[in-house]
């Protein structure tokens, strides 16, 4: 479509039109192919059903525009949509948040992989750690020289509130306030140099980009 025609049909639209931004660190486009116009049609052309879905469009008049701009530090894509009834649609915060993800992870997809790949083994180092470093400070406990007072106090306290619990003494099945001490316990272990090493590997994964926030044309 010629540029003048979408700018009138923007312009004399009488309802609501979304303007979004999606932005890439220059590294990252050139890396994942994201420094062409193609790659970014391609992608907005597969979300759709996302577009339909969180901006309470229908498809049938679900109506969008995309220019991808090739900025030297950012390479993003500035996209404009809207339904073709002036009453159509409506965008949360919440709903702002599921495309940030759902664009990510196609995005970063490869990434994400990797990552997992890697937090896998990292996270059983933890728990075994974990596992083992709590045996320490329950024999420890055991003969009043724990060097942990945090642990060996929410431990008992955690005793004391099990001997009055009934059915399956398994975290998913406890009351609030007895996981509360529970998860205490776990974020008092984590800060045992031994574990909060571990903590490190596998997870700085996290990749930048922008969705801006719509606001009334």
């Amino acid at each position: 479509m010629i540029l003048s025609q979408v700018q009138n049909e923007v312009a004399s639209h009488k309802g609501v039109v979304w303007p979004h931004v999606i932005s890439l660190r220059r590294e990252d486009a050139a890396r994942l192919g994201y420094d062409s116009g193609e790659q970014w049609q391609a992608l907005i052309r597969s979300k759709r059903a996302m577009l339909s879905k969180h901006m309470k469009i229908s498809s049938s008049n679900l109506k969008w525009y995309c220019a991808f701009h090739n900025e030297s530090h950012h390479p993003h894509v500035h996209l404009m949509v809207y339904s073709s009834k002036a009453n159509g649609g409506y965008l949360t915060k919440t709903a702002i948040d599921a495309m940030r993800s759902e664009l990510a992870h196609d995005i970063f997809r490869r990434d994400f992989a990797n990552i997992y790949k890697a937090q896998n083994p990292a996270r059983d180092s933890v728990k075994k750690e974990s596992q083992r470093l709590l045996k320490e400070l329950l024999a420890q406990i055991g003969s009043d020289i724990c060097k942990n007072q945090v642990v060996e106090e929410k431990i008992q306290l955690l005793s004391d509130r099990l001997k009055n619990t009934k059915g399956k003494k398994v975290y998913g099945y406890l009351k609030a306030d007895v996981k509360n001490i529970v998860d205490q316990i776990v974020d008092e272990l984590a800060k045992e140099e031994r574990v909060s090493k571990l903590y490190g590997y596998g997870v700085n994964a996290k990749k930048k980009f922008i969705i801006s926030i719509p606001v009334k044309r």
